[in-house]
């Protein structure tokens, strides 16, 4: 994603709200003279999703759960960022995820927002691309949407999320190494790299990764890889 451009995507119900939040948006990022592009829509089924996007989940919405539609983006689009609104901002503590920029509260909602924004802004350097070659052809995903690298011989696996069989590249683990760890990856072994985003529960002799992968390692690198996926967790 260029340097200058913003894939924005609002999900809201309420009309007015929704035009509410679009013309926040556009003031704060006209000021900031970002190049933008602004997609509503008053649910997430009827949207094509991209990665990269900034999402603004309204999650007061009558007969919408927002926290499953925020699950639905992040399981889809590890790549993209979530801000949730609410006027109930106790609804916080129940929707931390390693994604969520910024919980906006709607009495509060331009300057709330234009933290959100800066945020995202700062980080979006953790959301480039990962490109390879495989059967001849030329491949670009987002680093989080990678689960993990394994080495296999003398070439690696790429594990990609909502993808049925990996990815096997004529690259080497030293190669892609520095670019990773840049991105939220750890080593858990010489032949394992994984992303945190990924890690979905931690239990020996096993870290259990998305998509039902799994790898076994031994107790120091359980102690290791549970340090590391607090500090990553408590980053924000």
């Amino acid at each position: 994603m260029p340097a200058d451009n913003m894939n924005v995507v609002i999900i809201d119900d309420n009309h007015d709200d929704l035009l509410r939040v679009q013309h926040c948006l556009n003031q704060i990022l006209g000021e900031m003279e970002i190049t933008y592009q602004i997609i509503t829509a008053d649910n997430f089924n009827s949207l094509s999703p991209q990665p990269h996007t900034f999402y603004v989940l309204d999650i007061d919405m009558p007969g919408q759960d927002g926290f499953n539609i925020a699950k639905v983006i992040n399981e889809w689009q590890p790549s993209s960022a979530i801000v949730f609104c609410t006027n109930h901002i106790h609804l916080i503590h129940d929707a931390m995820r390693p994604n969520t920029l910024y919980f906006v509260n709607k009495s509060n909602l331009k300057e709330q927002m234009t933290l959100a924004v800066r945020k995202y802004i700062a980080n979006r350097g953790m959301a480039e691309d990962f490109h390879f070659q495989f059967m001849r052809k030329s491949y670009s995903i987002p680093w989080s949407d990678i689960i993990c690298f394994n080495t296999d011989g003398n070439n690696m696996q790429i594990t990609v999320v909502n993808t049925p069989a990996p990815y096997h590249v004529h690259k080497s683990m030293k190669s892609i190494r520095d670019d990773a760890l840049k991105n939220h990856f750890i080593s858990c072994s010489a032949s394992y790299m994984i992303n945190l985003y990924h890690i979905k529960k931690i239990k020996y002799p096993y870290i259990y990764l998305s998509g039902d992968n799994k790898i076994k390692v031994g107790r120091r690198v359980i102690r290791y890889v549970e340090e590391a996926r607090l500090s990553f967790l408590l980053r924000l």
